[in-house]
């Protein structure tokens, strides 16, 4: 039986509401630039970001700490779910929520525009950058 990613990250948000794990650093990768392409530079990733994925707010902050980016995710429910695995190459950025045992990928412009991968499920989630 499929899940809806909605109905799988509300009830994962909940259930991890306890667990708060402290922001670990983690490492990037940047594809080599050359002429007439774009790479992404981390330090210009830090931030606060909100989306929803279907009706859930979602709201994603990275931070670089001692020269890695980090990364927190928060929802209705939960509050400083740990991201890891972000990659960054050419103009994808993608990581990980080893908690929810999700995944999100998508490209760097003016949002971060991507996809949330949850098991078999997936929706799509693009992130504004927070005033």
């Amino acid at each position: 039986m499929k899940h809806s990613p909605i109905l799988i990250l509300a009830c994962a948000l909940t259930a991890s509401a306890q667990v708060r794990p402290a922001l670990e650093p983690v490492h990037y990768a940047l594809a080599p630039q050359q002429h007439g392409t774009v790479r992404i530079v981390p330090a210009l990733l830090a931030g606060d970001y909100q989306g929803k994925l279907g009706p859930i707010p979602i709201r994603l902050h990275l931070r670089i700490v001692d020269g890695d980016l980090t990364g927190t995710l928060d929802g209705p429910d939960a509050t400083g779910i740990r991201i890891d695995r972000i990659a960054a190459v050419g103009t994808l950025l993608t990581f990980r929520v080893p908690a929810l045992r999700a995944t999100w990928t998508g490209t760097v412009g003016h949002t971060l525009a991507g996809t949330w991968t949850q098991g078999e499920a997936s929706a799509p989630l693009n992130l504004g950058r927070m005033q």
